[in-house]
């Protein structure tokens, strides 16, 4: 059977968050104390035997480095979520701040304004001298 890889999603209650995590990063430090990096001399460097034993440790840290990336991908969740929940949520909106001191704007036409944006109404630049101060 060949090593494939599939990722699943499922809840757990959490409470059994920290158990979960615990299990991961045990499985971790199992995979890390399972690699054998022997010494190997250097006369003897150059054959089959170390490139097999290079690509059994490459495949053990890349098997180690996907068990801590779950853990990581966990944890940082986790935080996101935990800061998420502290942060004061406000949908009330009696709590969102009125204007003060605005323009009185219930007699305002809107409708000239309307007319000047769609270029309804000629708005040619004044030159300087014939502007009204």
């Amino acid at each position: 059977m060949t090593n494939k890889r599939i990722n699943i999603q499922f809840s757990i209650d959490l409470s059994e968050l920290p158990d979960e995590v615990e299990r991961l990063y045990s499985k971790a430090l199992d995979e890390f104390n399972d690699i054998d990096f022997p010494q190997i001399e250097k006369s003897n460097m150059l054959n089959h035997t170390t490139a097999l034993k290079a690509d059994e440790i490459r495949q053990k840290i890349a098997k180690l480095d996907l068990i801590l990336s779950d853990v990581q991908s966990i944890v940082s969740s986790y935080i996101e979520y935990d800061i998420s929940n502290k942060k004061p949520q406000s949908d009330d909106l009696t709590q969102v701040p009125q204007m003060t001191n605005g323009p009185d704007l219930s007699n305002f036409d809107f409708s000239e304004m309307s007319k000047l944006f769609n270029g309804e109404i000629n708005n040619e630049l004044q030159e300087p001298d014939q502007r009204s101060e």
